[in-house]
């Protein structure tokens, strides 16, 4: 019996839909598929908003506060910002000529000694493999000082979906945001955190002493044009061509305007469901290219279907 034989209902389904998608990535002359999901995208992917950037960017450097809260639902963009601030911020000075490094924490769901870990090693703090996490954070707090008073460096923590990670984190933020140098007047570790509205108003009742500390800060959802440089972006990185993107001359074939607008409008200028409904309309044109019943663009009656589809469904998420 062949393996073909063998399959399951299910596989031979998934192979089908596979085999009819990969048909109209070489159609379309892609490299692959424009919509996938990335864990950690190439940042020429990222569409960012120029001034909610800018904004974020003057509050580390002019040092306001030790902490920032940045807010928004899900998927409106709140990791893409704190990988581009991560990406211009090491290229700065503040006011008193300091430099800046980063780490990075982009897991969720940590306990305290994990936590601790990661904070050590984005600062590249050694550490020993035994020791608890207040020995942990005390090596980098020490670290963060020496850096301030020696080599005139602040450092950056950039921590994902903070709500997802047990209470006694907190505990550890707070001290990194209280981390002082004796000449210092102002804070010497500056902490960006990310999560839902919902979860600041939570922390705010919950844990004043944290929430104090933050300065919050509302990520705003696309408009048009963001919405289109998302997927002219996408498409040129399925050619193979994202290296060369001009932000001022792109196409988004094979969408055509129209079709892109309606994608736009229902997504409410959420990214992540941007995304979900362009990789349906991917779908459902590869189905028609296969079927002889189109050429495998997407045209406004086939994100008008995708849309009505699933507006129920990205409602309730």
């Amino acid at each position: 019996m062949s393996k073909t034989n063998r399959m399951s209902p299910f596989s031979k389904h998934f192979e089908a839909r596979k085999e009819i998608l990969e048909s109209w990535i070489k159609e379309m002359g892609f490299k692959r598929n424009p919509f996938l999901g990335f864990t950690l995208p190439n940042p020429d992917l990222l569409v960012e908003m120029s001034e909610f950037l800018e904004s974020l960017v003057d509050i580390v450097v002019s040092n306001e506060r030790p902490a920032i809260f940045i807010r928004g639902p899900v998927g409106v963009g709140k990791s893409t910002h704190l990988i581009l601030i991560r990406r211009d911020i090491r290229d700065l000075k503040d006011l008193n000529n300091n430099t800046f490094r980063t780490a990075y924490i982009d897991r969720s769901g940590l306990h305290a000694r994990q936590f601790a870990r990661l904070c050590a090693i984005g600062f590249n703090v050694k550490f020993n493999k035994t020791d608890d996490s207040d020995e942990i954070m005390d090596s980098v707090g020490k670290d963060i000082i020496e850096k301030y008073t020696k080599e005139k460096v602040r450092s950056v923590l950039l921590a994902e979906d903070i709500s997802e990670n047990q209470h006694e984190i907190f505990s550890k933020l707070q001290y990194l945001a209280d981390l002082y140098a004796e000449e210092a007047e102002e804070p010497i570790a500056t902490i960006i955190m990310s999560g839902t509205t919902e979860y600041f108003q939570a922390l705010a009742a919950v844990l004043p002493q944290i929430a104090d500390r933050c300065e919050p800060i509302d990520v705003p959802r696309f408009e048009w044009k963001h919405s289109r440089e998302f997927i002219g972006r996408r498409i040129a990185y399925a050619k193979g061509e994202i290296s060369s993107f001009d932000i001022d001359n792109f196409s988004i074939e094979p969408f055509n305007e129209n079709a892109a607008k309606i994608l736009f409008e229902n997504s409410q200028g959420i990214p992540r469901d941007l995304r979900l409904l362009c990789r349906a309309t991917v779908s459902v044109a590869a189905d028609g290219l296969n079927r002889k019943k189109g050429k495998g663009k997407i045209d406004f009656e086939i994100a008008n279907l995708v849309s009505n589809y699933y507006k129920e469904f990205l409602t309730e998420v």
